[in-house]
């Protein structure tokens, strides 16, 4: 009897805690819900994934993956990943650092000798934390009338790479982050590997970890049935198909799934098939400059290897997010509440903050002090001034020529209102004035700004300018551009 009665005592306690694990797991689904609402119906949103201790107990979709069939966002659904792809791309470069293949303080130049010799070398190690100094591809393309990227291949990108005489800064000096920087790195996996990057990176990363749906980009734009289109928000008709993929791999270029995510958090947190002890401490040991010090991130974290890691509002983390066109996405995971959060989305979005607002509602107590403060993105009151007629005399617009060997590339200036425009030749323009092109006014004594960089202007005999100076974003040197005719 009394076996029966405690046989029936511990069914009752077994009914009730898996009763209580269902009404969690529905309070934090519900919660999860709150956060993401503005996503639902028939738009572009958001796929999402809660993981803890190698489990997914949490999958939500919300909108849509094509507007024009009406499918829908699942778990399945592959997207454009962007920056997230960074610590897949390190992760490559640190299996072959751990097999002995690679050196993590080579320079760069053992592996593409076609770079140029530059003052300091460029190592690996730089290359994972962004303190080389590489300039900014994108914005190189950008400068040489690029309007989309899908159409890059790695041999054309890497040309451009080549072209560039000059670093951003002394490697190891600071930290600025570089997608030519990644772009290199996954240049170097090619060859230290002997075999192409999007090839090495799923036999070695993505098939080990059953990632079946997930692939590098090289070459044609992605198709199939779980694929999401991208959107940008457009003022006639809502939305409109924006599918802008780069056409090489490194810096972005993974597409990936929340489920795929959910194989790579497992790894991550769990497993260690590939993220295996020497592999981990090379990803996330701090990235340092010369000097030995670590720098920030933003937020106070650390660059490590394709990830921010640190430790914010009490709580340790690896985190990375990402952002290209109309996708956007995050991956964020606290080793010590074995817990985290994959978002991505069809439209250009903070997934990051929503990340952190699912964790704060799951787990209320375990974050202190005031969630960091948003970036001012307001842009300051614009005090140029129209150009002088002698300014416009000077340049020769309308006529004049100014080259970049570097961009292999021709300006040349056109009047527009009070300011001026430029018309761009390379072989990287598509027709018409590229995007952005236009606007420039002066905004101090030779010095002219638009939307797309400041110009400072070079003198020489006679008062003609010569030549000026372009800088940029992420291009801090800037680009040099010689006056070339007229």
């Amino acid at each position: 009897m009394k076996q029966v009665l405690l046989s029936i005592v511990c069914t009752m306690a077994v009914t009730s805690a898996l009763a209580a694990t269902r009404d969690k797991a529905a309070e934090d689904a519900a919660a999860v819900d709150k956060i993401f609402a503005s996503f639902s119906g028939d738009r572009p949103g958001c796929s999402v994934g809660v993981f803890r201790d190698g489990q997914t107990p949490i999958v939500r979709n919300y909108g849509l993956a094509d507007l024009a069939t009406k499918a829908p966002l699942t778990a399945d659904t592959v997207f454009y990943m962007a920056s997230v792809s960074k610590q897949f791309t390190s992760l490559a470069a640190a299996t072959l650092i751990a097999d002995g293949k690679l050196g993590i303080d080579d320079d760069i130049r053992k592996w593409l000798p076609e770079l140029p010799r530059y003052e300091s070398p460029v190592t690996v190690r730089r290359l994972m934390n962004h303190t080389a100094g590489v300039r900014e591809v994108l914005g190189l393309f950008s400068l040489a009338g690029t309007q989309s990227y899908e159409t890059l291949m790695p041999p054309e990108v890497l040309r451009m790479m080549v072209r560039q005489k000059e670093l951003n800064f002394t490697p190891g000096s600071q930290y600025t982050y570089s997608n030519g920087g990644y772009f290199l790195l996954a240049q170097v996996v090619e060859r230290a590997a002997g075999q192409r990057f999007d090839e090495y990176a799923r036999k070695r990363i993505l098939e080990p970890l059953g990632m079946t749906s997930s692939y590098f980009r090289y070459g044609d734009n992605p198709a199939g049935a779980n694929l999401a289109h991208g959107y940008v928000r457009d003022d006639a008709s809502g939305y409109k198909v924006r599918d802008t993929y780069p056409g090489f791999s490194g810096s972005g270029g993974l597409m990936s799934s929340v489920n795929d995510m959910a194989k790579y958090d497992r790894d991550l947190n769990v497993g260690h098939k590939v993220w295996t002890d020497k592999v981990r401490q090379i990803m996330l040991e701090p990235g340092r400059l010369s000097n030995g010090e670590t720098f920030d991130a933003g937020d106070g974290l650390h660059y490590a290897s394709g990830v921010r890691v640190g430790t914010l509002r009490g709580q340790e983390l690896i985190e990375h997010s990402g952002g290209h066109a109309a996708f956007s996405s995050n991956y964020i995971t606290f080793p010590k509440l074995k817990a985290s959060f994959v978002s991505i989305c069809n439209i250009a979005d903070s997934p990051g903050k929503y990340n952190w607002e699912a964790a704060e509602a799951l787990y209320p107590k375990a974050f202190k002090g005031a969630k960091p403060k948003a970036q001012d993105r307001s842009r300051p009151a614009d005090t140029r001034q129209s150009i002088p007629a002698e300014t416009i005399t000077a340049l020769g617009v309308g006529t004049a020529l100014y080259r970049s060997e570097e961009l292999d590339a021709d300006y040349r200036f056109a009047r527009e209102g009070d300011g001026l425009a430029i018309d761009v030749f390379s072989s990287f323009t598509s027709g018409g004035r590229p995007e952005g092109f236009s606007g420039l006014r002066l905004e101090a004594p030779d010095v002219l700004r638009g939307d797309f960089g400041k110009l400072k202007l070079q003198r020489g005999a006679n008062n003609a300018v010569t030549g000026f100076v372009l800088e940029t974003g992420r291009l801090e040197g800037g680009v040099k551009f010689t006056r070339v005719g007229q």
